[in-house]
């Protein structure tokens, strides 16, 4: 099976359903490959200061770690839309919802800081000027020339997510 990119943003609710629907299907098709693409709904200046900065950076922390993904997206996406405690501008926050998989030292050293921002940066650049994703969540593979991409405001299906990955 080919490896399929998704991209995604914590602080979307159309990602979170679209999380919990490539789940349902990932237990349809478990050889199915996932490269995880955090990146921002609306990547923004840094003068604007932070958005959806610690979610993305924990996630490309977690991604340098091989942590289980599932395991932490549940985390994250829970912290953030259930109990409405991970912050995006909340360094703490972010790192209080994930600490059972990611070690919350890794995370304290590393949040926040320029080689993250930079790898944030390149994140967004890699979604929405690379491979042209103008809504999340937005699946690619065969290198970007084979192309799900949602509905701003719909999101994507579950039979969409399910035709694309078989």
């Amino acid at each position: 099976m080919r490896d399929t990119e998704i991209f995604f943003a914590y602080s979307c609710p159309f990602c979170l359903k679209g999380y919990e629907d490539l789940k349902a299907v990932l237990a349809e098709l478990p050889d199915a490959k996932i490269i995880w693409r955090p990146c921002e709904v609306e990547p923004r200046e840094a003068d604007y200061g932070n958005y959806d900065d610690f979610f993305v950076q924990a996630s490309l922390i977690a991604i340098d770690l091989c942590a289980d993904m599932i395991k932490f997206n549940d985390l994250l996406f829970n912290a953030i839309f259930t109990a409405h405690s991970a912050k995006p501008t909340d360094r703490d926050s972010v790192i209080a919802a994930v600490e059972s998989v990611i070690d919350a030292d890794a995370l304290r050293k590393k949040l926040g800081s320029a080689e993250l921002r930079e790898r944030q940066n390149k994140a967004n650049d890699l979604a929405y000027e690379t491979h042209g994703v103008w809504a999340v969540p937005s699946f690619r593979a065969d290198g970007g020339k084979l192309k799900l991409d949602a509905v701003a405001g719909v999101g994507v299906s579950r039979d969409q997510i399910r035709e694309f990955l078989s």
